[in-house]
């Protein structure tokens, strides 16, 4: 706010804005990235503020969070499904089930609006699709796979 006071025409009061935003999420990426726990909850909560208003800091934000995700995908090598065991062999289904982690504990707060949450919802569908279908493609080419089909 200091930096705009002598300021006054509005598109210059914008471009600082825009600055600022900028060198914030760097500064808390930085962080991020030396294993703040603060910082990466904030990163996730400026994505979801930004999901709605600013597309381009929304992907910015994503390739961020997906950059360390990769980092931390090698703690989920099983999940559990039908009371089975699963091994967790591709690196992006394990990278969306760390996004299925975060993704739920976005959706609980209670100051995300709808709009907001419609928006997770259908970046996390996207997803869903995108990486089923990657499971569907290696289940195809595994030979050791037999899938039985319905006609």
């Amino acid at each position: 706010d200091n930096l705009k006071t002598g300021v006054r025409s509005e598109d210059d009061k914008q471009m600082i804005d825009q600055r600022i935003d900028e060198i914030t999420t760097n500064a808390r990426f930085c962080q991020y990235k030396s294993g703040d726990k603060n910082a990466a909850k904030e990163l996730r909560s400026l994505r979801t503020k930004a999901a709605l208003d600013d597309p381009e800091m929304t992907r910015i934000l994503d390739a961020f969070l997906s950059e360390t995700h990769e980092q931390q995908t090698s703690s989920i090598s099983e999940i559990t499904w039908r009371q089975r065991k699963i091994q967790v062999t591709n690196e992006k289904v394990r990278l969306f089930f760390l996004n299925l982690q975060e993704f739920q504990n976005e959706i609980k707060k209670q100051d995300v609006s709808f709009d907001t949450k419609m928006s997770l919802y259908e970046s996390f569908l996207k997803d869903a699709v995108e990486t089923l279908q990657l499971v569907k493609d290696e289940l195809k080419n595994d030979p050791g796979v037999c899938i039985f089909r319905r006609p």
